[in-house]
């Protein structure tokens, strides 16, 4: 990919990724535990089943003989092989995620099913404005400090371009909230999270394969303007389909 386009710092976030604790991966077991509770629904058995994620160890629960594939910007996945691809929380930090979707679309059987969970337009939306409040009250400007994240209404239209039949996308909103910035950073940081300065609202989506220099936060200047954060989790809309 041209260096110009690129979003994500592959090797800073495998850095970061590595030093995550488990008991800070706990927005991904509450994704996969949605993530199979709508698999439940859909009347089908899954046979050949491949999980994209950047955590196995928490993601190989979802289903035992899953082929386990890295987020990478190409996927190891082998063409016409899987009647189930689950993106699982790492479409955001996708350089294309319209490849990515692609990508999972030819590795899917006739009629397979693509499902994808990440976090939505709204994650962080209170952290966003809480930081953007404060840098332009102390130094005047304001710097993109939580990673862009897709809107619900664009998400169908991501399916649609990347060929998927029978596009379906919702959210879910998982509230977590902290009493101010400074006890959110010291009880489960991004970085423990294995997510540094890169951003939650889950999207699901789902769809068919066709047959055919920073200011201190904890400043009491800038504690101020802080309040408590929320992390989104709405409930299922759909019959069968599926942050952050």
């Amino acid at each position: 990919m041209n260096a110009s386009h690129t979003l994500t710092d592959r090797a800073a976030l495998t850095r970061n990724r590595s030093r995550a604790t488990d008991d800070a991966l706990f927005l991904h077991r509450a994704a996969l535990e949605e993530v199979d509770d709508r698999l439940s629904l859909v009347n089908r058995t899954f046979t050949s089943a491949a999980i994209v994620t950047g955590f196995p160890q928490v993601w190989g629960a979802l289903h035992p003989n899953a082929t386990l594939v890295e987020d990478t910007d190409t996927l190891a996945l082998t063409q016409g092989a899987h009647d189930l691809v689950v993106h699982a929380m790492g479409m955001h930090w996708a350089n294309d995620p319209v490849g990515q979707i692609i990508q999972s679309r030819r590795a899917l059987q006739p009629d397979g099913l693509f499902l994808s969970v990440g976090f939505g337009g709204q994650t962080l939306h209170e952290l966003r404005a809480c930081l953007g409040q404060a840098e332009a009250s102390i130094t005047g400007g304001l710097s993109p400090r939580i990673a862009p994240m897709a809107e619900l209404r664009d998400i169908g239209g991501l399916l649609q371009r990347a060929g998927l039949a029978l596009p379906v996308a919702d959210s879910v909103t998982l509230t977590t909230e902290y009493s101010d910035i400074c006890s959110f950073t010291a009880t489960t940081t991004p970085r423990q999270r294995g997510a540094s300065k890169q951003a939650l609202s889950w999207s699901f989506w789902r769809a068919g394969h066709r047959r055919t220099a920073s200011p201190n936060p904890c400043d009491p200047a800038l504690r101020s303007n802080a309040w408590p954060m929320r992390w989104p989790r709405q409930k299922r809309r759909c019959a069968i389909d599926a942050r952050p």
